[in-house]
């Protein structure tokens, strides 16, 4: 009689690389991006743009675990060691050396703020993307304060992609010479009042100097 053989879990409704690994489910090892994208990428911003439950918390929780710093015992890395032992990663010791739990890393979810101020994640999406909706008044300010104080600051680009709106206004401006346009009077005024009032409907504001303006058409193009 042959022994029935272990199966690993299935992460299901998980979204933490600790649980999973801690709890020892099944995980597709992605350890390698950590190199990729921090080594080798040389972007100073990245947007990933997947779709819904492909795994981008988790990749993201993934790469926190990694670089996460122990205030009390910098160079203590053992966090790190149970969690990443067997990982494809280890293998690149100058990598590791250079990266593991070397930096003090921020990283905040809308579920974490949901979990805070007890409401659901599409609450506080709504409230995040200004579409408040039936949300009352004070529930909405506890999201954004709590947004705020835990250090949320939303991906405008992510935003953008999702709305299919970028919230950006185009002010293009005649460039007559070589000195600086906004020194003529009329164009800093003009130029001051039309920002100050897309700011108050929560757009922005995209310059752009034109010799003539036949480049309007492929600057517009270009955006």
């Amino acid at each position: 009689m042959t022994d029935t053989p272990k199966y690993k879990l299935l992460p299901a409704g998980g979204d933490t690389y600790s649980e999973i690994i801690t709890k020892n489910k099944y995980y597709v090892d992605k350890t390698l991006y950590l190199r990729s994208v921090f080594a080798e990428d040389g972007s100073s911003v990245l947007l990933f743009t997947r779709p819904r439950r492909f795994g981008k918390t988790l990749l993201m929780d993934m790469f926190a675990d990694f670089f996460r710093l122990n205030y009390v015992n910098p160079s203590d890395t053992t966090f790190q060691q149970k969690r990443f032992t067997d990982k494809e990663i280890m293998k690149d010791k100058a990598f590791v050396d250079k990266y593991m739990g070397q930096f003090p890393v921020i990283f905040i979810s809308l579920k974490d703020i949901a979990e805070r101020a007890g409401v659901s994640m599409m609450t506080v999406s709504r409230v995040m993307n200004g579409h408040q909706g039936k949300v009352s008044e004070k529930t909405a300010t506890r999201i954004r304060v709590l947004a705020d104080e835990m250090g949320y600051i939303p991906n405008s680009s992510a935003r953008s992609l999702a709305a299919r709106s970028s919230k950006i206004i185009a002010v293009i401006l005649r460039d007559f010479s070589d000195s600086n346009p906004l020194a003529d009077p009329h164009s800093s005024t003009f130029l001051g009042l039309i920002t100050r009032e897309v700011q108050k409907q929560g757009y922005y504001v995209m310059i752009h100097f034109v010799q003539d303006f036949s480049d309007i058409t492929f600057r517009l193009r270009s955006w």
